[in-house]
């Protein structure tokens, strides 16, 4: 179906109110992931925690956490707390 991943994850309520309540930095805190730069921005960046081969200097990890997202520039992948 074209019906995105968004618009099918809120038609079931639990759900909604558990992403809401799950801050992807705390998920990412919890495996050890650090941004470079100001952890206080809407975005941050930094090295994908999923990819062995990161180098800590590598930032095609964004989080904004404004949405409570995630996506890799290098892989593709995205989602939010309860995806990742």
């Amino acid at each position: 179906s074209g019906e995105s991943l968004d618009n099918h994850f809120f038609q079931f309520p639990l759900l909604g109110e558990l992403r809401s309540m799950v801050p992807i930095t705390e998920v990412l805190q919890l495996i050890g992931w650090q941004c470079h730069g100001s952890a206080e921005r809407a975005t941050q960046r930094g090295a994908f925690p999923l990819h062995q081969s990161s180098s800590t200097k590598s930032t095609s990890f964004t989080v904004n956490t404004g949405k409570q997202v995630y996506c890799c520039h290098r892989c593709g992948s995205q989602g939010n707390a309860l995806d990742f």
